[in-house]
């Protein structure tokens, strides 16, 4: 549901950004046909088969997007478009102001490279293919870090990709072992107390404490993703409380 949130929020501002008003979106499902007024905005509509869809914007909902066409009226899931650009070149009026493109296109990049780290975490991708996947994240994210304000939305996701890092380190640090002693890895030793990580067995003796190198990923790969569940909203917040 979050990513289908998130789609609707790049929807949004992709019609306030070709002049559209915040209005021709329904939040509890599609008007009633005398509502509508006559569509103006010509869209383009690619779907996540290949096959673009264009014709004039009607409204959007949490569900779905609404366009009439050369084929007449259609009503298509936000679950199978994979993207969406309005060939107008009016421009928004009124006091709300969406972001730039370029924030808002580097914010949905972000956005969906952390997803898809979450999703290699979960399957347990290999060390190596994560480092592959780790170059093009860091580059997304880290780019619109460099743009976006001090706040809480800057803040989560840096903590996000800063946790898929420190996974990162550990695993190639301790890729010949499957237990870690904190009293010998400086960097284990500091993971332990950043992210709460449980030795094996409890003892007294701190030379004598043991981690599990698989569990200690997985503290932190759930650190990560709560911090990428935390964005949506977030994102939403920063686009539209301006």
């Amino acid at each position: 549901m979050q990513s289908k949130n998130l789609m609707l929020i790049f929807l949004t501002v992709a019609v306030a950004l070709s002049g559209l008003s915040l209005g021709a979106f329904g939040q509890t499902g599609p008007r009633k046909q005398s509502e509508l007024k006559k569509p103006t905005h010509r869209v383009a509509v690619t779907l996540k088969n290949g096959q673009v869809v264009n014709g004039y914007f009607i409204q959007a909902n949490e569900e779905s997007l609404e366009i009439d066409s050369k084929d007449g009226h259609q009503q298509i899931k936000l679950s199978e478009i994979a993207s969406i650009s309005f060939t107008d070149s009016s421009q928004t009026t009124g006091g709300w102001q969406p972001p730039p493109k370029e924030i808002i296109q580097g914010l949905e990049n972000a956005v969906k490279a952390l997803r898809k780290m979450e999703g290699a975490a979960a399957v347990k991708v290999s060390l190596k293919e994560y480092e592959s996947r780790m170059i093009d994240t860091k580059v997304d994210v880290e780019e619109i870090l460099s743009k976006l304000p001090d706040g809480d939305l800057k803040s989560e996701m840096k903590r996000a990709l800063d946790a898929y890092v420190d996974a990162q380190s550990i695993w190639e640090e301790e890729i010949d072992y499957e237990i870690v002693m904190p009293s010998k890895s400086p960097l284990a030793a500091e993971f332990m107390k950043k992210y709460s990580i449980p030795p094996i067995e409890k003892t007294a003796d701190p030379d004598k404490i043991r981690l599990d190198r698989d569990q200690m990923i997985d503290v932190i790969w759930r650190a990560a993703a709560s911090h990428v569940e935390k964005l949506p909203p977030l994102v939403s917040s920063f686009i539209f409380d301006r």
